[in-house]
């Protein structure tokens, strides 16, 4: 955002028109990305539309944080890398994941995600390879390295023009402190002034690029004398913290505007239940359409692209569970919740109909 400030001015509206900008690509992508996946545009634009009126996307269009600068490259990115599996062309297929690579590269240098999504397409590859002829394979696995070498051009390039300590440095690891706060069993992964002040004092006493493997260190220090039943209580609360509440970004527009602009802190409790409620309607229909989509994947009813969306929420959750918890981390994940469920009820209607179809055919005979 530097970059931004240093051309517009570091004003909060300059910040928050940027916030705009980047959500509105964020849902253009996301409505290009469907397209990919369903087969009527009607789903996607229910989808696209879900999105862009959710609680937590009204939120990051007021509230300047890094989730949008680094949401936006992130679907992009996938949006690149699942075309340049569906192209067929060998020239498309490169330029779509070289580019996706990039991009995705540049989601990571802001936000860790991008690099569980590349975990996710090896894992895909994997799974891929009993349903793939032999040219097939080595086309899939061209693509998956092509992918992989943007990626690694990109994070190259940024770690030449700029290094930053929680990026790590000179190839490092860069999950220490997530770890060290993630599982810190007073508070369930969340922010604590405690916590804090121990990173600050390991960067005051150590250089630069041993600070994330001290904290690291420090992380199997804490956890060293946990308990099977304190670690059981640490992973329900933080599956809790992350993933069930929603109103989190009601209570940060209360904080900033609420109270003085809107006067809405009269309907509290009422604004509470619904986003929450909403929220939760959301993920129980994800989790249902998640065992429907693996059911369909397994009998072979998909085409597996679906798979390559559906990977990176699982591999967040495990994530999750052992770094930080912070309830707006789960922004990431509602247009995939939203995706999934959707391509299954999509699916689930197709197979409906053709049977309908076929009934009604077998009476007229």
């Amino acid at each position: 955002m530097g970059e931004i400030f240093k051309v517009f001015g570091s004003t909060v509206l300059v910040a928050q028109c940027m916030n705009l900008c980047l959500l509105t690509g964020s849902v253009i992508a996301l409505f290009l990305l469907g397209l990919e996946l369903f087969h009527k545009k009607r789903t996607v634009f229910i989808v696209a539309s879900l999105f862009v009126f959710s609680p937590s996307n009204l939120l990051f269009s007021m509230y300047v944080n890094t989730e949008p600068i680094a949401f936006f490259p992130y679907l992009l990115g996938m949006l690149l890398v699942i075309r340049a599996f569906k192209r067929t062309e060998r020239k498309q297929k490169l330029l779509y994941g070289l580019s996706g690579g990039v991009v995705l590269g540049f989601s990571n240098a802001i936000r860790s995600n991008a690099l569980i999504a590349l975990i996710a397409l090896i894992i895909w590859g994997v799974l891929f390879l009993g349903r793939q002829t032999k040219k097939a394979r080595q086309q899939l696995w061209i693509t998956i390295g092509v992918v992989l070498v943007g990626l690694f051009l990109f994070s190259q390039l940024y770690s030449i023009i700029k290094t930053e300590v929680f990026m790590g440095k000179n190839g490092g690891i860069n999950f220490g402190w997530t770890l060290y706060e993630g599982l810190d069993k007073e508070t369930a992964g969340g922010w604590r002034q405690e916590n804090s002040d121990v990173l600050y004092e390991t960067i005051a006493n150590y250089p630069i690029e041993e600070v994330q493997t001290v904290m690291l260190e420090k992380a199997i220090q804490r956890v060293s004398d946990y308990s099977p039943q304190t670690w059981i209580n640490l992973l329900i609360r933080k599956g809790i913290n992350i993933w069930i509440y929603n109103d989190y970004s009601y209570a940060f527009l209360m904080e900033d505007n609420g109270s003085s602009i809107l006067h809405l802190e009269n309907y509290l409790p009422q604004i509470s239940f619904l986003v929450n409620n909403t929220y939760l309607l959301c993920l129980m229909t994800m989790v249902i359409a998640l065992l429907s989509f693996f059911w369909q994947h397994r009998h072979k009813k998909t085409d597996g692209t679906m798979l390559l969306i559906a990977l990176p929420l699982l591999i967040m959750i495990l994530w999750h569970s052992l770094g930080t918890s912070i309830p707006r981390y789960h922004y990431y994940a509602l247009p995939t919740m939203l995706l999934l469920t959707f391509y299954c009820a999509e699916n689930c209607a197709i197979g409906l109909k053709g049977g309908l179809t076929l009934q009604v055919k077998g009476e007229e005979a």
